[in-house]
């Protein structure tokens, strides 16, 4: 029996139009300087599931504009850029364009396309610390993040060509035999690999850290999905010939990552057991979508930064 995942959409406009909501909210307090580092993070995870959810539903506008919001949240989380009231303004700013995009996709339309190029361009400009022209150099490193529950995050990376790129997966789960499962895994594995090597890595120097596979989901106790998931990759890098030279995997709360693809350093922290909720609800929302996906038997989506 075949199972139209479009069925699921309006259950992610709904969440969505909540964390649109939590993020307008969040954004105020910092303005009236009322709130810290917590609404910072709390408004990341918000725009950050907003980006994936996104993405698997090939909302290609509205997953590029969250992806420029994300990581300008994530350089004032991380303090590379202050959270003046320039940049607090454009926050606010593209919280009005959200909404404008989830409307538009709502309706099946693309939305302001114009207008989102424009303030999408002010945001990566004020994430790469000027309100101009993006700057480029040493001094102005990529930064990839990502936030991992029962997922996992491969970083992959050339560390004489300074390239490099991370993914995240997770595999549906469930009875069905391995082989249709793990597909999921290979797709974003073989994606990456063949991204970093576009743009200059060489396969034989690649090498990776793997993060994640966490117990966060709830209700699972004869499936361990976060195992599986680390269990998928570790087994892809070591058939493929990748040297894994770091790895945090399976513990019982999430993480969150920080990926340098230039130097290949990757930093992590452990969240809070209060953000578990969040992350594990965010994870289950994911695998049902993903267990449609498989029984009609189409490609599985990733994320790729």
């Amino acid at each position: 029996m075949k199972i139209d995942i479009n069925r699921f959409k309006e259950t992610f406009f709904q969440e969505a139009d909540e964390h649109v909501a939590a993020m307008e909210s969040g954004l105020l307090a910092l303005e009236a300087g009322a709130a810290g580092q917590e609404a910072l993070n709390a408004t990341f995870r918000a725009i950050h599931s907003i980006k994936g959810s996104a993405g698997l539903f090939d909302l290609e506008a509205l997953g590029l504009f969250a992806h420029a919001v994300e990581t300008l949240l994530d350089q004032l989380r991380a303090g590379a850029v202050p959270a003046d009231q320039e940049r607090l303004d454009l926050l606010l700013e593209s919280v009005d364009v959200l909404r404008g995009l989830l409307a538009a996709a709502r309706q099946g339309q693309p939305g302001p396309a114009q207008d989102t190029a424009a303030l999408r361009a002010r945001i990566v400009a004020a994430s790469q610390g000027s309100e101009g022209a993006p700057q480029a150099g040493p001094a102005d490193p990529v930064v990839l993040a990502t936030v991992l529950g029962s997922c996992v995050a491969v970083c992959l990376f050339d560390p004489q060509r300074g390239v490099g790129g991370m993914n995240h997966f997770l595999l549906p789960g469930g009875e069905t035999d391995r082989g249709r499962l793990t597909r999921f895994g290979a797709h974003a594995m073989e994606m990456l690999i063949n991204e970093v090597m576009r743009i200059g890595g060489e396969r034989h120097r690649l090498l990776a850290k793997v993060f994640g596979g966490g117990h966060v989901l709830p209700g699972i106790t004869t499936q361990d999905v976060g195992g599986q998931n680390a269990m998928f990759a570790l087994e892809f890098l070591k058939r493929e010939s990748i040297p894994v030279v770091s790895q945090l995997l399976q513990l019982r709360q999430p993480l969150e990552v920080r990926f340098f693809p230039q130097s290949g350093r990757a930093m992590v922290r452990r969240l809070a057991v209060q953000a578990t909720q969040s992350v594990a609800a965010s994870e289950t929302r994911y695998q049902r979508v993903l267990k449609a996906q498989l029984q009609t038997d189409s490609g599985g989506d990733v994320t790729l930064f």
